[in-house]
């Protein structure tokens, strides 16, 4: 099954029938996480590290000012929110103050490197509900990991890897995974 946009998502939650809770690794300046609070979602989980971190493949390694300016745009915008958390810090560490068993969706946008990906399918596949999605953004991006740590997962743990086509351009597209 292909979904046209990131977006399509939250319609495949409700269609079946998943909490309508996400969690959103890798928020940078909030932009998808803006559109996504507005189609439903009861509780969104906004986790980033915000912060200059050069040993992390990505947005990470952008100065501290960008980090600075994303944030506290993305706490504005979200502030009179209700069902917003912002989650400031790495990603493994934040998952562990998300309930397990308790999400419908996880959208992993953070480190791209195959060992960063492993670690969040690792701390958030836990959180999800029995039916849950695990999407990822960059799947098809040779220059990432993203792809093989998706498929390493979805191949031990018997799940079918589903392409995410976003935007047309073909190193944007991403995966989808349900959880048995």
């Amino acid at each position: 099954m292909k979904i046209d946009t990131r977006v399509k998502l939250v319609e495949l939650m409700k269609h079946l029938n998943l909490p309508l809770v996400a969690v959103e690794v890798g928020v940078a300046e909030g932009i998808w996480s803006t559109e996504l609070f507005s189609l439903g979602l009861e509780k969104l989980y906004l986790i980033d590290i915000w912060e200059n971190e050069p040993s992390i493949p990505g947005c990470a390694s952008f100065e501290q000012a960008w980090h600075d300016k994303n944030y506290k745009e993305v706490k504005d915008r979200f502030k009179d929110k209700e069902g917003v958390v912002m989650l400031r810090g790495l990603s493994f560490d934040m998952a562990e103050k998300i309930k397990d068993e308790s999400c419908g969706l996880v959208y992993i946008d953070a480190d791209h490197s195959y060992e960063g990906v492993k670690s969040d399918i690792e701390s958030f596949f836990p959180k999800l509900v029995k039916g849950g999605i695990m999407a990822f953004h960059d799947a098809k991006n040779p220059c990432y990991g993203v792809g093989e740590a998706v498929k390493e997962f979805a191949d031990k743990n018997g799940l079918t890897v589903h392409e995410l086509i976003e935007d047309g351009n073909q190193d944007n597209i991403g995966a989808y995974i349900i959880k048995k």
